[in-house]
């Protein structure tokens, strides 16, 4: 039992963080140098393991699961509270806009064109979260071990079909980078999740196990995923990865990696989507219909006005993520002045990761 909970936390974090954002990370390796994007998604993965652990601690010490705007208020008051429930309204409604035209790109090519797939797919994707149709409640071990396997199936075959052309692994330069950034940011927010894999596992080593696993594993997908796409498309890598990418696999297998960017991409719509009708609903007490409008109107008017999947997961991940991560990490500093079992973190390292943030969303302007 308490090795299946355990597997059961790192499918939660897995899952909360390998979503629709794994899908542009390529398109942005290639407006870039594919050897310093790569460093820089490794990098930007280990510091949001570091964060993802310094969240996990603050649980422990306070021995109850605090969800992070809760563990931000706690910690740095109601400004800090505020502008993080505005940082993750920011995130969530990108979200659901960069979902929708991911979504309506790989439907468009059965036909119609891909502002009528925006709209049906919204619709559909609406409709679910306001009957509450639990779709994805209790099976998180089970989709993300079918996400995983078609990642290893179009890495696997990417890899062997002709060879690897290496020549698309060039480039070290600034060129690009914000967007890396900004993506990688995005497809590495899970920091929602450790509240939730605390309740599953509250003794330390095992948590703070769940918390490695969980976060290495998007860090290695991420790295065989781009490599396949880039290896094939180069500069020609579009937006949703998996659509430039299924023109070197027989047709079977683009129909499964194409499905396997519909799952990525519907999942976390529904998650996100969920997450914001239920905080309005739950947390900020509204009623049923004024939380669904506040959930699903701001997005369903940013889906008109935006265009790019990429750009959108971008300048999301760059603000919001930033401003989060940020808010998070002063949290911890407040925290191990009142609690004398959470690490002492040095105020210089501190410093230095607030600046990468502060940098990485000001490049998403540049």
């Amino acid at each position: 039992m308490a090795n299946k909970a355990f597997w059961q936390g790192v499918a939660i974090m897995t899952g909360c963080i390998i979503g629709g954002g794994v899908l542009a990370l390529p398109y942005a390796v290639a407006q870039s140098g594919f050897w310093s994007a790569l460093l820089l998604i490794v990098i930007l993965g280990l510091i949001m393991l570091f964060v993802n652990l310094r969240i996990g601690e603050i649980n422990i010490a306070l021995k109850k699961p605090h969800q992070v705007v809760g563990l931000v208020e706690r910690f740095l008051g109601k400004t800090g509270k505020n502008i993080m429930i505005t940082a993750m309204l920011l995130l969530s409604y990108g979200a659901l806009v960069a979902y929708a035209i991911g979504c309506a790109k790989i439907l468009s090519m059965i036909g119609g064109n891909e502002m009528m797939w925006r709209v049906v797919f919204y619709v559909i994707g609406a409709f679910v979260v306001a009957k509450g149709i639990q779709v994805i409640g209790g099976s998180e071990l089970f989709l993300e071990t079918i996400k995983l396997a078609i990642v290893a199936i179009i890495v696997l075959l990417g890899m062997g079909i002709d060879k690897v052309n290496t020549a698309t692994f060039t480039g070290f330069t600034l060129n690009g980078i914000g967007m890396v950034f900004g993506v990688s940011l995005f497809a590495y927010l899970g920091i929602v999740s450790v509240p939730e894999v605390y309740e599953l596992s509250r003794e330390k080593k095992r948590l703070k196990k769940i918390i490695l696993i969980g976060s290495l594993t998007p860090i290695l997908v991420y790295i065989l995923f781009v490599a396949t796409v880039i290896s094939k498309t180069g500069k020609l890598t579009t937006e949703v990865a998996t659509i430039g990418l299924q023109q070197f696999f027989p047709p079977f297998v683009s129909i499964l990696i194409n499905m396997f960017a519909l799952l990525a991409l519907a999942t976390s719509f529904l998650a996100v989507s969920y997450s914001i009708y239920a905080m309005f609903f739950r947390d900020l007490l509204m009623k049923k219909t004024k939380s669904f409008i506040f959930a699903f109107l701001p997005p369903l008017i940013g889906m008109f006005f935006l265009e790019s999947f990429a750009k959108t997961i971008d300048l999301t991940g760059a603000i919001a993520g930033s401003t989060m991560t940020i808010l998070l990490i002063l949290a911890h500093r407040a925290a191990r002045k009142k609690y004398k079992n959470i690490s002492r973190v040095p105020l210089l390292l501190d410093i230095l990761l607030i600046g990468v943030f502060i940098l990485g969303a000001i490049f998403a302007f540049v």
